[in-house]
């Protein structure tokens, strides 16, 4: 399934296939997921496991060159990526 550019939301969570895909030019849905990135002005969103699994997959198909612009994209501060991750909770008291 490949996902419609959108700019009008506020945040927009991506996990490793968008990611993946916007790197890559010949998955079927690279178009669409590099225009999201590309488009969208506010917030991503990216689960903290994702990055390192985005690097890996990038690294593995495109080479070590594109793993390094990945990341320095994630690490640049020129766009507003947040990671996430579950809050911790603590068992229920009884």
């Amino acid at each position: 399934m490949c996902w419609p550019t959108t700019s009008d939301l506020v945040a927009v969570q991506v996990d490793t296939d968008v990611l993946v895909s916007a790197a890559d030019t010949d998955e079927p849905c690279h178009a669409a997921c590099a225009g999201l990135l590309r488009e969208h002005q506010s917030e991503l969103v990216v689960p903290a496991p994702v990055v390192p699994e985005t690097a890996w997959l990038v690294e593995s198909r495109l080479g070590p060159a594109a793993e390094v612009r990945f990341l320095r994209l994630v690490t640049a501060g020129a766009r507003t990526w947040s990671t996430s991750v579950l809050p911790t909770t603590s068992a229920a008291s009884t």
